[in-house]
């Protein structure tokens, strides 16, 4: 957001970078221009509500836009000419302030709903294009199918919004799971998709909300399938640019799939155990953290070797350790001998049968 303070890392040269061709076929299509008309009208809104300092900088864009009159009109193949990329780069300035750390925002301007960016900073660049910088990288693992829902989920609340005055409950978020460089660790990003600068007009008659798939009690699209029969996206012709902005969220993300890993009701095989680690790893960003499940085995499945183990690790393991620290620690004018253990010292877990 504009309000929001962040600091914005050097944008590199203007270039249009689009996903693969075979996946974008995948995707409904909607009739998408770039445009900054938008983005002109809100500074002329908006420039009597700032300081004086930066009043004087929305004129001076305002200004130089106008000079600009083809990149008011659509014309796509000036976005990517380099004769462009300082305007740019002084409209990305006024997105993002540069007043703190430079190399901590990722963000791109896109066309609208479509994954399409043409200007974008140099961490964003490292994080989602591909090793040869032709590609825009999306999701790794997520199925077309959920990726036509989060792009169609974005188009239609932007829709419903508008015409209908109706918000949508339900706000997919795209996550992409990335890899560090440095680290090898993963990384989560939820791309925080920023549309005020983008228009929406009809080409053609709305039909009924009744007649769709929008359930008018929980404000949710029930049938995606049906919704686009009875409201097409051709329908619709979108113009100006969206901001894409990636956030770190890998926190939450491990979170929760270490909640879904341990409430799986599968057996604790060494899959499920591999999946814990690496998700554990990516939590703390280490590599060399090792994590384990205790098993519900039952007392008459037990052989005696598992028995013997289990004895030498959790009660010799703990008298033998402290036997050795032991002398050294009487020794000392004060001392203390502290041992941890697990509930399952109160309260049994296994079965006997």
């Amino acid at each position: 957001m504009l309000e929001e303070i962040i600091s914005v890392s050097k944008p590199r040269a203007s270039k249009m970078v689009t996903a693969d061709p075979e996946v974008l076929k995948t995707l409904p299509g909607i009739d998408s221009k770039i445009s900054f008309c938008s983005f002109v009208n809100y500074l002329q809104d908006n420039r009597s509500a700032v300081t004086d300092t930066k009043e004087r900088f929305y004129n001076y864009l305002i200004e130089k836009f106008g000079e600009q009159t083809s990149l008011l009109n659509n014309e796509e193949n000036l976005v990517s000419s380099a004769d462009n990329d300082a305007l740019l780069e002084m409209l990305s300035t006024s997105l993002f302030p540069a007043v703190a750390d430079h190399d901590k925002i990722s963000f791109a301007l896109a066309a609208p709903y479509q994954f399409r960016v043409f200007y974008y900073s140099d961490s964003f660049r490292k994080l989602f294009f591909d090793d040869k910088k032709e590609y825009l990288l999306l999701p790794a693992g997520m199925p077309p199918e959920e990726l036509k829902t989060i792009e169609c989920a974005m188009i239609y609340e932007h829709v419903l919004e508008k015409f209908y005055g109706i918000k949508l409950n339900d706000s997919p978020e795209l996550v992409y799971p990335v890899i560090d460089a440095n680290t090898g660790m993963k990384r989560y990003y939820r791309i925080r998709y920023d549309r005020r600068f983008i228009d929406i007009d009809l080409k053609a008659e709305l039909p009924p909300i009744q007649d769709c798939a929008v359930c008018l009690n929980t404000f949710r699209i029930m049938d995606l399938e049906k919704q686009l029969a009875k409201m097409p996206l051709d329908l619709f012709e979108v113009k100006g640019f969206a901001v894409w902005v990636a956030e770190d969220v890998t926190t939450s993300e491990s979170l929760d799939a270490i909640k879904k890993i341990l409430l799986k009701q599968d057996e604790c095989d060494a899959g499920v155990i591999n999946d814990l680690k690496r998700t554990v790893q990516a939590l703390v960003g280490l590599s060399d953290i090792e994590v384990g499940l205790m098993p519900f085995v039952k007392i008459n499945e037990l052989g005696y070797d598992a028995i013997e183990r289990v004895m030498n690790v959790n009660f010799y393991g703990t008298i033998y350790i402290t036997k050795t620290f032991l002398p050294h620690l009487l020794t000392r004018p004060e001392a203390h001998v502290v041992n941890v253990s697990s509930m399952g010292g109160f309260l049994p877990l296994s079965p006997w049968d």
